[in-house]
C-alpha cells in the first residue's frame, strides 16, 4: 500500500469522539487565536501526535527483531537484516515528518493570516493560537519554531 493510501486509510479510521484534547495550555496573554481547529486538521493531528508517540515503540520492537535474529545466528547478524531494521526505522522518521509538514501546511492554509507567524500552537478546545512569545529582532535561527 502506496504512503498516500496508508495516510487516506488511517485519516478514515480517527474516530473524532475518541481524540484526546490538546493538552496545551489554555490561551495565555501573547495568543492571537484566529479560529478552531477543523474535523479534518485534528485527524490529521491525531495521526501526527500518534506518530510521534509510537516513534519510540516502532524502534524498540525493530532492536527487539535484531535481537531475535542475532540470537538465532549464534550472535552474528546477516546484513540483510541490519539493512531491514534500519530502513523500517528510516521510513518511520520519513512518514512522521511528513506528517509535521503536512499538518502545519494544512493549518496554515486553513488559516492564511498564519502563512508569515513563527510560533503556532494548538490550545485546549482545539482553539488554533499564534504567539508573540519570540522577539521579532531575534535572528531566525534562535527561534524555537513549534510550527515550522
Amino acid at each position: 500500500m502506496s504512503f498516500i493510501e496508508e495516510l487516506n486509510r488511517q485519516l478514515a479510521n480517527v474516530d473524532l469522539g475518541d481524540l484526546a484534547e490538546p493538552r496545551e495550555d489554555g490561551i495565555s496573554e501573547n495568543d492571537h487565536v484566529v479560529g478552531s481547529l477543523p474535523d479534518d486538521l485534528k485527524r490529521l493531528y491525531t495521526l501526527r501526535l500518534r506518530s510521534i508517540t509510537d516513534e519510540p515503540l516502532v524502534q524498540a520492537k525493530a532492536l527487539r527483531a535484531l535481537a531475535d535474529v542475532t540470537q538465532e545466528h549464534r550472535g552474528v547478524v546477516p546484513a540483510a537484516s541490519v539493512d531491514d531494521v534500519e530502513r523500517s526505522l528510516e521510513l518511520q522518521r520519513h512518514r512522521r515528518r511528513a506528517l509535521d509538514t503536512l499538518f502545519w501546511t494544512a493549518l496554515r492554509t486553513e488559516f492564511p493570516e498564519l502563512a508569515t507567524k513563527r510560533c503556532l500552537a494548538i490550545r485546549k478546545g482545539w482553539q488554533v493560537v499564534w504567539s508573540e512569545d519570540e522577539s521579532d529582532d531575534a535572528p531566525r535561527a534562535l527561534i524555537i519554531i513549534r510550527g515550522r
